[in-house]
């Protein structure tokens, strides 16, 4: 049974939301000029070697149904060069950031990261010893762990933050509630560096998930547009157990705590972490390499883009079978998928409240005398500020509906409501049935006893 718990929660108890920011730009046109090469293949013109490799790494990130992406020839496998490629091509877009109030470097609180979408920077994720086991293969993008918050041992998913935790503290929190006290980002692209041959839209996909979860930016994200600021105001939800309820086995209790299940991938459990395992693993069974974001040992194969409609074909046949074994429990089995992904016991989420109004800053400084006004408008300016909504929230407990003592409770008040039973009775009942028969079978030699006139 879920139920509202008793006693608010302050926000300072949970972390402040992992957020991943991904630019629509995926590699400066002044580095690859992808439309200029993907003409010169349409036109049967001839196109050095290297521009034609970079021309297929290109082709996994630029948006399905571009017009003419058929076109590019097709390699299986790509090689671990890809990632330099992303590297050296991805202009840094963040310019200036602050949190709590605080103004920092944004290469202080933000790391790369490769996911589905390219080359992006998230704020608050575990670091990756923290996130990956030791199987996995990680593209190192020359990034130093944050000196600022350095462990992550004062705090867990399930128990939360420990008594030993500091005010700044790893991952980060936010300890008070308001505008003043957001995350502020401020991104700026070149705007000749769009290249709407790869991508018709323009601006930033922002993903807003737990510390411990890698994500995945396609399947929920929101936009912030070019030469727009963006204002999201946070209202955590949290589930969490009782003790009574973390004493069932799993298959009752129908979640998982840290520790119960072991990916092979990932140190932490999280239900998308197991499912991105669970893809990556068929994916490199049924095509043989595995996507370029997947997690992954150093020797498995990255798939090209001959490989691109192989790896659909394996997602949407995994959330196909999802979608059976949820529809259908009496014919498939009380299953979740393949990977047995349950949901964890322990979640954070994070509904959002999203505003949005224009914001040029090249005004700004136009009217400082910082750039010239003939600037018309090359680079484009975005804003996103995070905080949370309120400083206290309530959680979601799921506890018992009915314990052993409820049990007992209850049978004895329906018996006592509908036969008049009670404790005495029970005591009358034991006595006539057991040792009122043995004694009259000792005195008159049957259990009856003896018959009076």
């Amino acid at each position: 049974m879920v139920n509202f718990s008793s006693d608010e929660r302050n926000i300072n108890e949970i972390p402040f939301p992992t957020v991943t920011i991904c630019q629509e730009i995926r590699i400066s046109r002044g580095y690859f000029n992808y439309s200029n090469i993907l003409k010169k293949i349409v036109d049967n013109e001839k196109v050095d070697p290297i521009d034609l490799l970079r021309l297929q790494y290109m082709s996994l990130l630029c948006a399905d149904g571009k017009i003419f992406k058929d076109k590019i020839p097709n390699v299986t496998t790509i090689d671990e060069d890809f990632y330099e490629f992303l590297a050296k091509g991805t202009k840094p877009f963040l310019k200036a950031c602050a949190w709590m109030g605080t103004k920092l470097e944004c290469n202080q609180i933000f790391r790369p990261i490769i996911t589905d979408e390219g080359l992006c920077y998230t704020f608050n994720m575990l670091e990756n010893e923290d996130i990956f086991s030791d199987v996995s293969y990680i593209p190192d993008f020359n990034h130093n762990r944050s000196i600022l918050y350095p462990s992550v041992k004062n705090w867990s998913i399930d128990n939360g933050y420990s008594a030993e935790a500091q005010v700044h503290t790893y991952p980060r929190r936010a300890l008070l509630a308001g505008y003043t006290n957001a995350l502020v980002v401020n991104m700026k692209i070149n705007v000749a560096d769009i290249d709407y041959a790869c991508t018709s839209f323009q601006g930033y996909q922002v993903v807003l998930h737990q510390s411990i979860r890698y994500p995945i930016v396609q399947i929920h994200y929101f936009r912030v547009p070019l030469r727009k600021a963006v204002i999201v105001a946070i209202t955590p939800t949290q589930m969490m157990n009782s003790e009574e309820v973390n004493d069932y086995s799993i298959d009752k209790r129908e979640c998982l705590l840290q520790g119960e299940k072991k990916l092979k991938f990932f140190r932490n459990y999280t239900q998308n972490n197991c499912e991105l395992e669970c893809v990556a693993n068929m994916t490199l069974i049924k095509c043989g390499c595995v996507a370029f974001y997947m997690p992954r040992e150093k020797t498995s194969p990255i798939c090209g883009n001959e490989k691109t409609e192989c790896i659909k074909v394996v997602r949407n046949n995994m959330n196909t079978r999802k979608l059976e074994l949820s529809i259908d429990d009496n014919r498939y089995g009380k299953e979740y998928n393949e990977c047995g992904c349950q949901p964890m016991c322990t979640l954070y989420n994070y509904d959002t409240e999203i505003t949005e109004i224009e914001y040029d800053r090249r005004k700004e400084y136009e009217s400082l005398g910082i750039v010239s006004p003939d600037e018309n408008g090359r680079h484009a300016w975005s804003q996103l500020v995070i905080y949370f909504k309120s400083s206290y929230f309530i959680p979601h407990v799921r506890s018992e509906l009915y314990g052993h003592l409820d049990f007992l409770a209850n049978i004895g008040g329906l018996l006592g409501l509908f036969t008049g039973f009670s404790l005495l009775s029970l005591f009358e009942i034991i006595y006539f049935v057991s040792i009122r028969i043995i004694c009259n079978i000792k005195l008159y030699k049957r259990w009856y006893g003896e018959h009076t006139q």
